[in-house]
């Protein structure tokens, strides 16, 4: 157990804020959902609050794809703010941003005795609701991502870094990927399924521990977000398999 699972959760004022977003899809429609990943570490449900709160408030431009032009997130951001700022002074905890179909909603957790004073402290400023949900099961369920999201968020913030270096993500480079298995059989099926694809495959040792086989896969590709994302799934999919697993991949900077 990690000190933060063993601490108390703190005050919503005092919790070390890791915000994550990624674009996904919701009851059809196209959405971007922001989460605080922080609360991933608490693991003690015993010391969380155990009722949901969420406040709706209407775009005024939702644009095309209904999360909002440009125009309305500049606008909205003044109101994020001040709604978070009234949910923790009223104790709750913020844990999650949705925009999809014309709609930013902004969810919280908080004690049953707390609510009616944020509910009404927020007054005309959106549609709140609440309920019980002890297992903070909206959080878990739908605001943090599944693995290939999570995987994107990874995916994203390389790239980004690589942008934010100066580099132009759509020049083809060498682009690795290291990929582990747990014995040479299945590092050996595996280097099967490659034939064809055009990578050049090494044999590299493995991570150490479970996977102690594991491979290096080259070829020359962009870094487009969505390219490279579409590469490492289909290499986890097919290193997964075949028993092993994808580790991550480097890009030398081109410019």
């Amino acid at each position: 157990m990690t000190l933060v699972d063993a601490m108390k959760l703190p005050s919503p004022d005092q919790v070390p804020a890791a915000w994550e977003f990624y674009l996904c899809r919701l009851d059809g429609e196209p959405a971007s959902i922001a989460f605080d990943d922080w609360y991933q570490n608490v693991v003690d449900e015993d010391d969380l609050p155990e009722f949901l709160s969420w406040v709706d408030v209407k775009m005024h431009e939702p644009g095309p794809h209904g999360m909002g032009t440009e125009r309305e997130r500049t606008r909205f951001e003044s109101i994020q703010l001040r709604i978070e700022e009234i949910a923790i002074d009223a104790g709750l905890y913020p844990v999650g941003r949705v925009r999809s179909g014309g709609i930013w909603q902004l969810s919280f957790y908080g004690h049953e005795d707390d609510l009616a004073a944020f509910a009404a402290a927020i007054g005309s400023s959106g549609v709140t609701g609440s309920r019980p949900d002890p297992t903070w099961a909206w959080y878990r369920e739908l605001l943090v991502p599944d693995p290939e999201r999570r995987q994107w968020i990874a995916d994203r913030r390389a790239v980004g870094d690589l942008v934010h270096r100066g580099d132009e993500p759509g020049k083809p480079r060498r682009v690795g990927h290291w990929i582990y298995f747990p014995t040479e059989r299945t590092r050996d099926a595996f280097v099967e399924r490659m034939t064809g694809t055009g990578f050049a495959v090494t044999p590299t040792p493995g991570d150490g521990n479970v996977f102690q086989y594991g491979l290096r896969l080259e070829r020359n590709e962009p870094v487009e977000l969505e390219h490279i994302h579409q590469v490492v799934m289909d290499l986890t999919k097919a290193a997964g398999g075949a028993g092993g697993r994808h580790a991550g991949w480097d890009a030398p900077l081109t410019r």
